[in-house]
């Protein structure tokens, strides 16, 4: 099960997460400590922070509270087989 918003906040600086789908899995290190703030247009609490991954460009992630079913599938370790890897 992909990382809940809650979970998302409490991201620190080093950590090793994983994006998950059925097109492949990529390892990442998260950068930046998830900064929360309020979209008046969303009328909705979103989360931004920048990721690392090896020998590749930099990731911003945007996560909005309401919207997690359409972001990205965050995880703890990689969700998918089989799919290209990486990072």
């Amino acid at each position: 099960m992909s990382l809940s918003y809650e979970e998302l906040k409490a991201l620190q600086i080093g950590d090793i997460r994983y994006e998950s789908s059925q097109y492949g899995n990529i390892k990442f290190t998260v950068k930046t400590l998830p900064v929360e703030k309020y979209s008046e247009g969303l009328k909705s609490n979103q989360l931004e922070w920048t990721a690392s991954v090896k020998g590749e460009e930099d990731i911003e992630y945007l996560m909005t509270e309401t919207l997690m079913h359409y972001g990205a599938g965050i995880y703890m370790s990689p969700a998918y087989v089989g799919v290209p890897n990486r990072g």
